[in-house]
């Protein structure tokens, strides 16, 4: 999971124990350059059990922290970014995050953001996961002309490549959607990330989890 200004929003899973991911974007603007250190906890637990009964736990939800720093073309301020974001089961996902920029600061609040629909493709070494994923947006701005912004909706998606040894890499974009006033702070952006987990979804998947679904199965 990430949740930072200059990062979409993304929802990534570690099933047990702890991950890590480094993330660089760029705005639709080519103006800001994010580059992002996360670390998520694996928290709580769930018990499933294959079909000769045997049990595994997995997490109830994840928590994730985000800090990252953008840095500004054409004379644009560069700032620092830190946020952090709970994800329930990996398909629900609540967040915020700070920013700040020549003395100007951000609070962006995503008090919901939601993942309806996602195909994962399951193998004994690697897994597929592509998605598509909404969210509510509120954000209040220090400053004489700031105060709190008209709220707003945002879409992000993306594919991602785990792989059993731990690592994984992932290519998502996000941004709000058609109609929100435009804000230099507030891009389309493109993410590149990789990121580390000794227990993903490759290695705690039970065989009947393998090939391809609609929908998170775990």
């Amino acid at each position: 999971m990430t949740q930072t200004r200059g990062l979409p929003v993304q929802f990534r899973d570690v099933m047990k124990g702890f991950g890590a991911g480094l993330d660089f974007s760029v705005d639709s603007s080519f103006r800001f350059l994010t580059v992002a250190l996360s670390g998520t906890a694996a928290l709580g637990h769930l018990t499933r059990s294959d079909a000769e009964g045997k049990q595994r736990s997995i997490r109830l939800f994840n928590v994730s922290a985000t800090l990252g720093h953008f840095g500004a073309q054409g004379g644009s301020p560069d700032g620092w970014t830190i946020g952090g974001a709970v994800n329930l089961s990996g398909q629900l996902q609540v967040g915020a995050d700070y920013s700040r920029s020549e003395g100007t600061g951000r609070v962006h609040l995503i008090p919901i953001s939601v993942m309806p629909v996602a195909l994962d493709c399951i193998g004994t070494k690697t897994n597929v996961h592509v998605w598509v994923g909404f969210g509510w947006d509120f954000e209040h701005v220090s400053g004489q002309v700031g105060g709190w912004k008209r709220p707003w909706t945002s879409f992000s998606g993306g594919i991602g490549l785990d792989l059993r040894n731990g690592l994984g890499f992932g290519l998502a974009t996000g941004g709000p959607n058609t109609g929100v006033p435009f804000d230099p702070y507030r891009q389309w952006t493109l993410n590149l990330g990789l990121r580390y987990s000794r227990h993903n979804i490759v290695t705690e998947a039970f065989p009947q989890d393998r090939g391809c679904h609609v929908t998170p199965i775990l």
